[in-house]
Order: structure tokens, then C-alpha cells, then sequence
């Protein structure tokens, strides 16, 4: 990936990606995941074997070891086709995490079956849907010989019932400061005392759980990273992830700008296409702009985070500006449409309500902007702020 672009390769990659989810998550097939959600095994396999579940995973435990920008032009063609399953939590939020788990031996069985499909990761991590801070963590951990006891409760876990194994933010001790004392755990599902139950969201194309832990025993090799100190180790993912979650974002923004280009060709009214009206020129060019803004903040803040540099707000600010496209476009995308745009047989709900979910995941745009030194004012969202500062 070059800081504004994707290279040859990894532009065909996208186009292997858009016909493999094109086939898998048809219109038809996506409104039958919203009638009955399910964890779809079959895909999960078919995904490993063209190698996209291990791009994150190191080579010797069966992946590619690649980066952020590898896997970016299949979660984009993901975002396009809203894709309900768990790619940014098992294929790179799960790796970047479980690299650094105390035991090795069993994290390398762990990122195998990951990279071969034949597990599923999720995360268990925040418990307030659109906090990125451990404020109110209520899972506590404590020690007891060579095991930690895990109590309390995660109420949103992406496909938390159907995971094989999730990596759960627990406090185990107190500290100056609330990123102290918090320690990561690999916990396998069907552990004593781990109960699941599905619990429904907004985002009717993805499925969540509560999870209940009743003193779940974790052996002390199934800690990630130092036990009190997961703060460094968790940020350092978050930035990663982040970028993840830009790439379906901009598949999403891309997909709903087509959906209004083409209804506006269609759609007649006076005689003429509404496409041919200044009102809704204007709409499809702010949202083209939106668009490649967001575009180009992700394509940089790929390379940033890939190349290491951890002092570098680009992860946050992409975030951020993708955040605000997203839920703009399908926004205004919903008015081009008019009364259609607002009804249950229309897809434009459903990736309005995915950039909804994203605009709440690992950081809201006042709290990324609020990281990066900016305050939000009320006459601009932070694209407007960027635009403003240049």
C-alpha cells in the first residue's frame, strides 16, 4: 500500500475478495441473517483456505505475517457487502493479541486453528459500547495458586456465543490511574462458569452475546502480556484495529454512493432523472468527498500503523473522519432516496445502522478528537476542523 492507494496486488486481492463475498452475502442471503442471525462455518473455512483469516498471523504458526494494509481490501470489500462475521475481532484484533500470551505453546495451537479456521476469536473487551476507557470494567480477576478466578459480566461481545475462544479485559488489581491493574486473558468457550446468552443491537446484520463469567478459572499461561500492565499492549492493538474498522467503514461509504448514483439515474420525476437536479448533484458530490477524505486518512494511517510509529494521531484521525463519512453518507444517501430510503425492504437501513455501531467502536469522534489535542466545537464535525486547519 503506498500512503494514498493500494498497490497492484493488493487491488486484485480486492477484486478476489468482492466476488468471493458477492457470491457468499447476496442481498438474499444477507436478509436471511437478519431474519435468523447465524455464525456461518462453512464461509469461516472457505475464508481460511484463500489464506485472509491469517494475514495477521505470524508464518510459524500457518498465517502470512503481513500487516494492516494486507488484510485492509478484504475488510474494505466486507464493508461493502456488510459481511456478518467476525473479521476485525478474529482476524486482527485475536492475532495482534495472543502473539504475546505467557504460555506460547498454547497461543501458537490458538492462532493455528485461527489462521486454518477451524477456531473463531472474539474480544471481550470495554463494557459501554462507545467508551474506550476502562472505567467501569466490572470483570474482576484474582489469583489463586497457579490460576486467575474471573467474575462478572461483558454485556456486548461481537458473536460472543458463537466464538471459540475470547480474549477478555479484566481489573485485577487497583492502581494510581484506571489503565493500571488491568490484565488480558485468552479464555476458551466451554470453561466452567462462562455462559452466554445472544442479545439483540441496533446492527441487525451482526450478532452480539452477554457474557456471564461465574468464577471461571484461567490457567497463568493464559495471560496476554504482563499481568496489571495489558494497558501499553492493549493501545498499541486498539491503533490496528482502528484502521481495521476504517477499511469496512470505506467499503460501506463506497457501496451507498453507488446505490444513490444509480437511483438517481433511475428515479424520474418532471420528466427528468433526479439525478440531473443541482439539489442532488450536490449531495452525491459532498458525499464523494467524504468519501475519498476518509479514503485517504485510512490509506495513510495503514501505513502508519504498519510501519510502526506509535506518536503518530493519523490511526485517530482516520477514525474520526471516517466515523463522521460514514454516518453522513448514508444519511444524505437516505434522502436522496427519498420515502423509499426510510423503509424496512430498502437496504440503505442497514448500513445506516452499521455506521452507527462503527461510530461507536474503539472511539467516537469527540473522544478520538479529545485524544489528539482537539475540542470539538458545535458549528463542525472534525473533518470540517481538519479542513479548516490545512
Amino acid at each position: 500500500m503506498t500512503r494514498f492507494g493500494l498497490t497492484d496486488e493488493q487491488k486484485l486481492l480486492q477484486e478476489t475478495a468482492r466476488k468471493f463475498f458477492q457470491h457468499w452475502f447476496s442481498r438474499e442471503r444477507i436478509r436471511a441473517f437478519v431474519t435468523k442471525p447465524s455464525f456461518d462455518r462453512r464461509c469461516w473455512a472457505e475464508m481460511s483456505q484463500q489464506g485472509w483469516l491469517g494475514v495477521l498471523v505470524p508464518e510459524p504458526f500457518g498465517g502470512a505475517g503481513l500487516g494492516v494494509a494486507d488484510i485492509f481490501p478484504i475488510l474494505e470489500e466486507a464493508g461493502r457487502f456488510l459481511v456478518p462475521l467476525p473479521l476485525v475481532e478474529s482476524a486482527v484484533t485475536a492475532p495482534l493479541l495472543l502473539e504475546h500470551q505467557v504460555d506460547q505453546r498454547a497461543a501458537g495451537r490458538s492462532l493455528e486453528a485461527i489462521a486454518g479456521g477451524k477456531s473463531m476469536a472474539s474480544v471481550a473487551l470495554f463494557e459501554e459500547a462507545d467508551m474506550v476507557e476502562p472505567i467501569s470494567i466490572s470483570v474482576r480477576s484474582h489469583s489463586e495458586g497457579e490460576e486467575f478466578v474471573l467474575n462478572g459480566e461483558k454485556p456486548l461481545v461481537a458473536f460472543g456465543a458463537d466464538a471459540d475462544l475470547i480474549i477478555v479485559l479484566a481489573r485485577s488489581s487497583l492502581g494510581k490511574t484506571d489503565l493500571d491493574g488491568l490484565t488480558l486473558f485468552a479464555v476458551p468457550v466451554g470453561v466452567a462458569g462462562l455462559k452466554a446468552d445472544t442479545t439483540p443491537v441496533t446492527d441487525v446484520t451482526y450478532r452480539f452475546a452477554k457474557l456471564r463469567f461465574d468464577a471461571v478459572r484461567v490457567p497463568f499461561g493464559n495471560v496476554i502480556g504482563e499481568v496489571d500492565g495489558a494497558a501499553e499492549l492493549l493501545m498499541s492493538m486498539i491503533r490496528k484495529a482502528r484502521v481495521a474498522l476504517c477499511a469496512e467503514i470505506l467499503g460501506g461509504c463506497q457501496k451507498v454512493l453507488e446505490m444513490c448514483v444509480e437511483y438517481s439515474k433511475q428515479r424520474v420525476q418532471f420528466g427528468r432523472p433526479i439525478g440531473s437536479f443541482q439539489a442532488i448533484k450536490h449531495r452525491l458530490a459532498d458525499m464523494y468527498l467524504k468519501a475519498e477524505n476518509a479514503r485517504s486518512a485510512a490509506y495513510a494511517a495503514a501505513k502508519i500503523v504498519d510501519g510502526g510509529i506509535k506518536d503518530d494521531p493519523m490511526p485517530e484521525v482516520a477514525k474520526a473522519i471516517c466515523n463522521d463519512a460514514y454516518r453522513y453518507i448514508t444519511t444524505e444517501g437516505i434522502q436522496v432516496h427519498g420515502g423509499i430510503g426510510f423503509t424496512w425492504e430498502h437496504d440503505l437501513h442497514l448500513y445506516f445502522k452499521r455506521a452507527l455501531r462503527y461510530r461507536n467502536t474503539l472511539g467516537t469522534s469527540p473522544q478520538l478528537m479529545y485524544d489528539i489535542g482537539l475540542k470539538l466545537t458545535s458549528s463542525g464535525s472534525f473533518s470540517d476542523i481538519l479542513t479548516s486547519n490545512r
